[in-house]
Parts: structure tokens; C-alpha cells; sequence
């Protein structure tokens, strides 16, 4: 289930309105939450709140997409500790995936996850 207030929804189309301004004119794609992200290696799928992908192998598909360079979610009580707990695994496996924001709607607090040169 997406977000669970108003807050939650604002914050999400800010941060996919930034993006998508940000990247107007190159090959990137930026998803809403109505963007299945498939999960590398599996038949599994999340819908973060925004998806950035730059990967010409996301453009052969109309579905879903499968190598986000960037994955933010904004964090609600119902679903922080799935966020930053199963979630984040899930991501941290995608050999792609350079960046993983965690945004708060209950309070001004953002935590920004980098992979480094080791993958780590």
C-alpha cells in the first residue's frame, strides 16, 4: 500500500517533480510509485515512491523496471521498518543501484544509503 497521509504524497511528487526536471533532455526515466521495480534475480517487485533509471536495458521493457540507479522512499510508520530492513536487502543486491533515499514525512530528516567503489 503507498503512502499513508497527505504529507506522505507531497513529498513523494516533490522529490519525482525534482527529478524528472533535473533530468528533462537525457536517456533517464524517472518512475512514481505506479513503477514496478523488479527485483534482480527473482519474480519479485516493489513500487518505490520514485525510481531513477538510466539503463538502456529498462528501456526494452514497458512493465516495470529492473536497474534503478537511484530508489527513494518516503518513510511513513507503517512501512519504516520494512524501508530500512527487507527492502533495503533487497535493493542492496541490485548491482546497479548506486543510491537509496530514505525521506521522513513525520519529521525534516533524509538518510541517504551510497554504494561505494566495493559495493558495499
Amino acid at each position: 500500500m503507498s503512502g499513508d497521509s497527505v504529507n506522505h504524497g507531497r513529498i513523494a511528487i516533490r522529490f519525482t517533480s525534482m527529478f524528472d526536471s533535473h533530468l528533462e533532455g537525457s536517456s533517464c526515466i524517472v518512475g512514481n510509485s505506479d513503477v514496478k521495480v523488479k527485483i534482480v534475480k527473482t519474480q519479485n517487485y516493489t513500487y518505490p515512491d520514485v525510481s531513477v533509471t538510466c539503463d538502456d536495458r529498462d528501456k526494452a521493457t514497458t512493465q516495470y523496471i529492473t536497474y534503478p540507479s537511484l530508489i527513494v522512499e518516503v518513510l511513513s510508520p507503517s512501512t519504516e521498518a520494512y524501508d530500512r530492513g527487507s527492502k533495503f536487502r533487497l535493493y542492496a543486491n541490485n548491482p546497479v543501484l548506486q543510491d537509496y533515499l530514505l525521506v521522513s514525512s513525520t519529521s525534516i530528516k533524509i538518510d541517504l544509503y551510497h554504494k561505494k567503489d566495493n559495493k558495499r
